[in-house]
C-alpha cells in the first residue's frame, strides 16, 4: 500500500469514529431528554395522587357532616343531644377548653356552613385533577 491509501484509510477511520461519537452524543441527549420528561410526568402524577387522596378525605368529612345534619334535624331540644362545638386553646401538656356551644340551631348553621366550604374544596380539587 502506498502512503496515499494509508492516509485515506486513516481519514476514513477517523470519520467513522467521529460519526459514531456524534451518534452516541445524540443518543445520550435523547436519553437525557426522555429522562427529564419522565421525571416531570412522575412529579405530575404524584401531585394528582396527593390531590386525589385529599379529595377522598374531604368526601369522608362531607359524609360525616351530612350525617350530623340528619341527626341534628331529628332533635327537638334546645341543646343538641349528639353534638357540641368545643373551642380549646392549645397548651404545652394538654388542651384547655375555652367554651362549648351546645345549641342545636347554632350547631346546625355551623355544620351547613362547613358543608358548603367542604363541597367547594372538593370541586376545586376535582378541577385540579381534571386539568
Amino acid at each position: 500500500m502506498d502512503k496515499k491509501n494509508k492516509k485515506q484509510e486513516s481519514t476514513t477511520a477517523l470519520q467513522v469514529i467521529s460519526n459514531e461519537t456524534s451518534a452516541a452524543d445524540k443518543l445520550q441527549f435523547e436519553i437525557e431528554q426522555k429522562t427529564k420528561e419522565l421525571q416531570r410526568t412522575l412529579e405530575q402524577l404524584e401531585i394528582k395522587k396527593r390531590l386525589s387522596a385529599n379529595r377522598v378525605l374531604f368526601i369522608e368529612v362531607l359524609d360525616k357532616l351530612t350525617e350530623a345534619t340528619e341527626r341534628i334535624s331529628n332533635e327537638d331540644s334546645f341543646d343538641s343531644e349528639h353534638y357540641k362545638l368545643k373551642f380549646v386553646s392549645f397548651g404545652n401538656y394538654r388542651d384547655e377548653e375555652v367554651f362549648t356551644i351546645g345549641n342545636r340551631n347554632l350547631i346546625s348553621e355551623f355544620v351547613a356552613f362547613i358543608k358548603i366550604k367542604v363541597a367547594d374544596k372538593i370541586r376545586e380539587l376535582e378541577e385540579e385533577l381534571i386539568s
